[in-house]
């Protein structure tokens, strides 16, 4: 932890104030010429007169605050890991070798992504379709489903008897 120096220009001691309810403080421990908080570990330069338990999670009523998070408090913590995780990856992929994306791309190319055999591209409508050779699944690249749905149920029996 930090070191913290309470002492004003000028103060020789440091008053703190005493608290009644210490079931969540620590207590103040003179150690040498500096004293050290047991529950935090933090060190405060300085001379204390006597030990003192101080509670460091109360309010301004001396109120203590909840240990659980709320609901809100965990949607933000969660959002702000998954975008570190999400940077961390894209650094990640910026620092991949461009030799290296070309030979990922290179062997996943055209791959069933359920078998891995090979596709077989169809165009059809303006629509580049892929089906594979193997397991018969149809794949649509990005943008491609939001222009099939756009079709009428004639056009859609007729793309689908393409591959029948």
């Amino acid at each position: 932890m930090g070191t913290y120096d309470p002492l004003l220009p000028g103060r020789r001691s440091l008053e703190l104030p005493r608290s009644t309810d210490n079931s969540l403080g620590g207590t103040l421990t003179r150690k040498m010429n500096s004293c050290y908080c047991e529950r935090t570990s933090l060190k405060i330069k300085g001379s204390v007169h006597v030990p003192v338990k101080i509670n460091l999670y109360s309010t301004k009523e001396d109120k203590i605050m909840p240990v659980k998070p709320s609901e809100r408090e965990e949607e933000y913590f969660a959002k702000l890991e998954y975008e570190n995780k999400k940077k961390i990856l894209e650094e990640k992929h910026k620092k991949l070798a461009t030799g290296e994306k070309k030979r990922l791309k290179e062997l996943h190319h055209l791959k069933c992504p359920t078998c891995g055999m090979e596709l077989i591209e169809i165009d059809y409508k303006k629509i580049k379709i892929d089906r594979c050779s193997e397991c018969k699944g149809i794949w649509l690249d990005a943008g491609e489903l939001e222009t099939v749905s756009k079709f009428e149920r004639s056009t859609l029996d007729k793309l689908f008897s393409v591959f029948k």
